[in-house]
């Protein structure tokens, strides 16, 4: 999937939350189609889905998820990027991205 395809994938799933969110009273359950439609957009923002491209990279761990097996690694030193074992397709999340989600999460919120 290219990033083309991968952003109107996030812009239909906004759009859903949109509509979920007008369709929605309660208070506590819009702050959550909210919280969900901020992560959409910061994750659109701020990912790259490609193929088998050629990066200068650092591995720095594995993890699996599932059935899947995934290689770390660190592009010139400072981007995150995911590569699937078995696909060869590779994910990089730009630091902008990153710091969008834990704003989302709270992490500006003092702690209880």
């Amino acid at each position: 999937m290219d990033k083309n395809r991968a952003i109107e994938k996030f812009t239909a799933l906004q759009r859903d939350l949109n509509g979920l969110y007008a369709r929605t009273e309660n208070e506590a359950d819009r702050f959550l189609i909210d919280e969900a439609a901020n992560v959409i957009s910061a994750l659109a923002d701020g990912c790259q889905i490609r193929h088998k491209t050629m990066f200068l990279k650092q591995a720095v761990g594995t993890a699996t998820r599932g059935s899947n097996e995934y290689e770390l690694y660190l592009v010139n030193g400072q981007t995150p990027m995911v590569v699937n074992k078995a696909t060869g397709r590779q994910f990089l999340v730009l630091w902008q991205a990153v710091l969008d989600l834990a704003a989302v999460a709270g992490i500006d919120e003092e702690a209880v």
